[in-house]
C-alpha cells in the first residue's frame, strides 16, 4: 500500500521509460492539498527524451477523503508519454484518468466509478484508446475530450449526466459501447428518445450496444442498437442486422427453412429473399 498526505507532486512518480507499476493500492492520505496532477503522475521532464513503454496495471487507486481535492487524477500524464493503463480499479478520484498530452496512449480494461468530475479526460490529438473499460457514477461525464484522434469503443459507460462531451466540437468515435439502456445514448437531434447516458454534439455513437460490452464479447453476438425509424402508411423496406440464436437458429439454412425461403449464396455472402415475420403468433 502507497499511502501518504499529497504535497501536490502526486504520490507516484514516473520519469523514465519502460516502467511497469503493478498490484498496488495507492491511496491518497488526505489533507489540506490545494491542487496536483495525480495519484500516479507520468510525466516528461523539461526538454529531456520522451517517456515510453509505460504500464500501469492491475492497481487499486483511492481517495477514502470525502474531502473534495481539486484536480486530482487517478493517473495523470503530462508531456510527450505513451503508456498503457490496464486492468485499474479507480475510485472516488476527482478524474480517474487525465491525458495531458502525450501519444499511443491505451486504456484498457478498468474500472473507473465515483468520480467528483469525471472518469476518462483526453486534452491529447496523438491518438487515444479507450476499450473494454467500466464507466460508472462519474458526477459530471464520462469521457471528456477536449482534441480529436480518440477512439472509444466497447466500453459500458453508465449512471452519469453526460457519457461522453466533445468539447470542442471535434469528431469522436464513440461507436459500440453500452450506455445504460437498450434505446442508446439521448442526444437532442439525432436520438432524442434515448434513455441512455447523454452524449454532445459530434459524438458519432451509432451503432450503440444493446448489452454490456461483455455480454457482447462473451457470446459472440452483434446486439447493435440504432436509431427508431418512423414507419410510413403502406409498404416499408426495413434493412436491419439480427442475431441468430443458437438454441434455435444457429445457421443460414435453419433461418432459411423458418419460412421455407430459398436460400441464395454469393461469393462470402449468404442472404434470403424474404422473411415474413407475424407479429400475433411470432415472438
Amino acid at each position: 500500500i502507497i499511502t501518504e498526505q499529497l504535497t501536490g507532486t502526486g504520490l507516484v512518480k514516473v520519469t523514465a521509460s519502460d516502467v511497469t507499476l503493478d498490484g498496488f493500492t495507492i491511496q491518497t492520505g488526505g489533507g489540506p492539498v490545494v491542487t496536483m496532477p495525480g495519484c500516479v503522475w507520468i510525466y516528461q521532464e523539461g526538454a529531456g527524451a520522451a517517456v515510453t513503454g509505460v504500464t500501469i496495471e492491475n492497481n487499486i487507486i483511492v481517495n477514502p477523503d470525502a474531502a473534495y481535492v481539486p484536480s486530482l487524477a487517478g493517473i495523470c500524464t503530462t508531456g510527450s508519454c505513451q503508456a498503457s493503463v490496464e486492468n485499474n480499479l479507480i475510485s472516488s478520484i476527482h478524474m480517474g484518468v487525465y491525458l495531458n498530452q502525450g501519444g499511443g496512449m491505451v486504456i484498457s480494461n478498468n474500472t473507473i466509478e465515483d468520480s467528483n468530475h469525471c472518469s476518462i479526460g483526453v486534452d491529447s490529438d496523438v491518438g487515444v484508446t479507450i476499450i473494454h473499460n467500466t464507466l460508472h457514477n462519474a458526477n459530471d461525464m464520462g469521457i471528456e475530450v477536449f482534441k480529436a484522434n480518440v477512439v472509444a469503443n466497447f466500453n459500458n459507460i453508465t449512471d452519469t449526466n453526460l457519457g461522453v462531451n466533445s468539447v470542442h466540437g471535434l469528431p469522436v468515435d464513440a461507436t459500440f459501447n453500452w450506455w445504460g439502456d437498450v434505446t442508446g445514448p439521448e442526444q437532442v437531434t439525432t436520438n432524442p428518445d434515448g434513455k441512455g447516458n447523454k452524449v454532445s454534439d459530434n459524438v458519432y455513437y451509432i451503432p450503440w450496444l444493446t448489452r454490456n460490452f461483455e455480454t457482447v464479447l462473451t457470446e459472440g453476438i452483434g446486439y447493435y442498437g440504432y436509431p427508431m425509424v418512423e414507419l410510413l402508411t403502406g409498404w416499408n423496406l426495413l434493412s436491419t442486422p439480427f442475431a441468430l440464436d443458437p438454441d434455435y437458429c444457429d445457421t443460414w439454412a435453419e433461418f432459411a427453412s423458418l419460412n421455407e425461403l430459398p436460400l441464395y449464396t454469393g461469393g462470402d455472402e449468404y442472404y434470403v429473399n424474404a422473411y415474413y415475420f407475424d407479429g400475433d403468433v411470432q415472438d
